[in-house]
């Protein structure tokens, strides 16, 4: 069966160098499934869950934004500006960072900038929770895209 090469690199490490069936993204149109054969494509990766289905089992990565670009029919590069795996997730950090950014939401005169870095906090976190979920009901039962 043919495979995709999947990269998964951030500002600060290589997150993921691996052969996966499909890569599942998050875009401004919406969910892709990127398969072998996969016209080229250049896209903005939203917040949201990554899916990667390998041979055997899933991995599940929560990505904050970046980009997406598919050559060469098989070749997958993820530019992520962050990447958590969903084992690596601390459940109960996620919901306190998903307060603190609420309540900073909430507060009548905070500057745009505040505002805006409390919005892509949130954004981050809700990544990271949608992420979790889908590993916790499918990846570990060797489930298909949640």
């Amino acid at each position: 069966m043919a495979m995709l090469t999947l990269t998964l690199v951030t500002p600060e490490r290589v997150v993921e160098s691996l052969q996966a069936r499909s890569v599942l993204v998050s875009t401004l149109d919406g969910e892709i499934a990127i398969l072998p054969g996969h016209v080229p494509l250049v896209s903005i990766l939203q917040p949201g869950a990554v899916v990667v289905e390998l041979e055997h089992g899933q991995k599940h990565i929560a990505v904050s934004g970046g980009f997406v670009d598919v050559s060469e029919g098989s070749r997958v590069t993820l530019l992520a500006t962050t990447a958590d795996r969903a084992e690596e997730i601390d459940e109960a950090a996620v919901e306190r960072a998903m307060q603190d950014a609420k309540a900073l939401l909430s507060i009548k005169g905070v500057d745009e900038e505040q505002l805006a870095r409390a919005a892509t906090a949130l954004d981050r976190e809700l990544a990271k929770t949608k992420t979790l979920r889908r590993w916790k009901t499918s990846s570990r039962y060797g489930g298909v895209f949640a």
